[in-house]
C-alpha cells in the first residue's frame, strides 16, 4: 500500500484519489469514473470535469457529491476556473486536475 497526496492508504495501482472498483487504470491521476456520462466536450487530462469533480469528491467530501452538477452548471464554459478554484481551495497542484501550473495573467485567461 501507498499513501495518496490526500493521506489516504490506497493499493498499487493507484490514483492520489483510489482507485473506484471495476476502474481500468489511465494515464490521469484521478482512475475512472463509473457513475454517468456527459457530453461535456472539454477534457483535463482526458476526463471531463464531471468526471475529475466525482472522483474527487468521492474521496474527499462526499457530501459534496449531489451537488456536482449544479457547480457544473453555475461554471458552465468555465469549468477551467472551477478546478483552479478546486485546487486553491484544497491547496493542491492544479496539475493534478490536468491544468497548467499557472493560468495566464496577461489576458485573465488560464492556459490548459
Amino acid at each position: 500500500p501507498s499513501t495518496t497526496p490526500f493521506g489516504q492508504q490506497s493499493v498499487t495501482p493507484s490514483t492520489p484519489f483510489g482507485q473506484q472498483p471495476g476502474a481500468s487504470v489511465t494515464s490521469t491521476p484521478f482512475g475512472q469514473a463509473n457513475i454517468m456520462t456527459t457530453s461535456a466536450t472539454t477534457l483535463f487530462n482526458g476526463k471531463t470535469a464531471r468526471e475529475i469533480l466525482i472522483a474527487f469528491y468521492q474521496q474527499r467530501k462526499p457530501a459534496q457529491l449531489p451537488k456536482v452538477d449544479q457547480l457544473l452548471q453555475k461554471y458552465a464554459g468555465k469549468e477551467e476556473q472551477l478546478l483552479r478554484n478546486l485546487a486553491n481551495k484544497y491547496k493542491l497542484d492544479p496539475t493534478l486536475f490536468g491544468l497548467s501550473a499557472m493560468p495566464n495573467i496577461v489576458t485573465g485567461q488560464a492556459q490548459s
